[in-house]
């Protein structure tokens, strides 16, 4: 597992940190899972914020990874598309590039990149704040 979730706040601020070797055939699907353990049904907003500093990726995996999540596959994915918002942290073009792409696809649901964390997860409080 190349991969952990830590809770931020409340389980409405999620800090999912991937490395090398991530594996985009089987990885993304656990971390649902694991998503779904944690927070249960969703019925309020949640930012999903991705550390991806230590990850080497590809635009092509960015890409179908956002292409799965803009077709979800049961009602717990359909509760992330609908309230979860999702933070990239990490720079370099495909990152980039994947955030412009998504947000071309899904206009409704921009991706925020920061370059670390705390960035991140200020931008993050200060949405939900807006909220409250």
């Amino acid at each position: 597992m190349t991969y952990s979730i830590v809770d931020k706040y409340q389980n409405r601020i999620l800090l999912i940190t991937v490395s090398d070797p991530f594996d985009f055939g089987t990885e993304p699907a656990q971390i649902r899972r694991e998503l779904h353990t944690i927070l249960g049904d969703i019925t309020h907003t949640i930012y999903l914020i991705y550390d991806m500093k230590c990850l080497t990726v590809g635009f092509s995996d960015l890409i179908s990874e956002a292409a799965t999540l803009n077709q979800p596959q049961n009602e717990f994915e359909e509760q992330l598309q609908k309230h979860g918002r999702m933070i990239l942290i990490g720079s370099g073009t495909p990152i980039t590039i994947t955030a412009k792409t998504v947000a071309q696809l899904i206009p409704h649901k921009p991706i925020h990149v920061f370059e670390t964390p705390e960035e991140a997860l200020e931008h993050a409080h200060a949405e939900l704040a807006k909220q409250d």
